[in-house]
């Protein structure tokens, strides 16, 4: 696609209708097959009485099969993910939300304890923040100010963000993130028209916004720079204007 003069307004809204998908695939991403919760922090929306006792298999203990609860608005932290089952202590415990509890005895600070990992990922309401990384592709780029705007030009990196809690009462997760690494610009030549790929160190920071009513829906945003050689911008100055990019739609895993 060819623009031959500033964006318009239209002419922005083209370019982001054919962008290819910025696509993350997050540590914590359900579809990644990666999806740890070790590390981040949780808050209870819900009471959840079925926290267990973390006994080592070579111990006897009579409460091995007790269940506690945790009362709604309590903190804990996450860690260890292994699998089917996390490991948790309690950092805050609210007793405003013990009656929801009813008879089952409250869980305690300084104890460790199992939950079966699909409580807190299917059947009860909970906030979850943490760290997040993974690798982010970016296939096109709108340059900003340029005369033509849409570039081939390809980011292959890996990214860090922050899982937030905000929104997360409507079903909704919102990660900013930052990514440095490889990137692939084309340089056009003014004198032969001719194009030439160049490496660069390729920035971004944007965020990615995903829904609990489908894990496989996503929206991504990147504002970034290319850092190319001197030569390179003389020879072609729409390779130093920052870029953008959007993905709206599903992951590579989605159905």
């Amino acid at each position: 696609m060819n623009f031959s003069s500033k964006p318009t307004l239209r002419q922005f809204a083209i370019a982001l209708s054919c962008l290819a998908p910025l696509w993350a695939c997050a540590s914590d991403d359900a579809n990644s097959g990666t999806n740890q919760f070790d590390g981040d922090r949780l808050k209870l929306y819900v009471a959840i009485p079925h926290f267990a006792k973390h006994i080592p298999k070579d111990i006897n203990d009579p409460d091995a099969n007790k269940r506690y609860c945790g009362p709604a608005n309590s903190k804990l932290s996450a860690f260890k993910d292994g699998g089917d089952t996390i490991l948790v202590r309690f950092i805050e415990i609210e007793p405003d939300g013990a009656q929801a509890c009813g008879d089952t005895p409250i869980v305690k600070l300084g104890v460790q304890y199992a939950i079966p990992k699909s409580m807190l990922t299917d059947d009860y309401d909970v906030r979850r923040t943490g760290a997040t990384f993974g690798a982010l592709v970016i296939p096109f780029k709108f340059r900003i100010g340029a005369d033509k705007p849409v570039s081939s030009s390809s980011t292959v990196a890996p990214y860090v963000g922050w899982r937030t809690g905000v929104l997360s009462s409507y079903g909704i997760t919102l990660t900013p993130y930052f990514s440095a690494g490889l990137g692939l610009v084309p340089v056009t030549d003014p004198a032969s028209g001719g194009t030439e790929t160049k490496s660069a160190l390729s920035t971004a920071a944007g965020l990615v916004l995903r829904s609990s009513k489908s894990d496989a829906f996503q929206f991504g945003i990147a504002f970034g720079k290319d850092f190319l050689d001197k030569q390179s911008k003389l020879q072609d100055p729409s390779v130093n204007k920052p870029w953008i990019s959007v993905f709206i739609g599903l992951t590579s895993n989605g159905n």
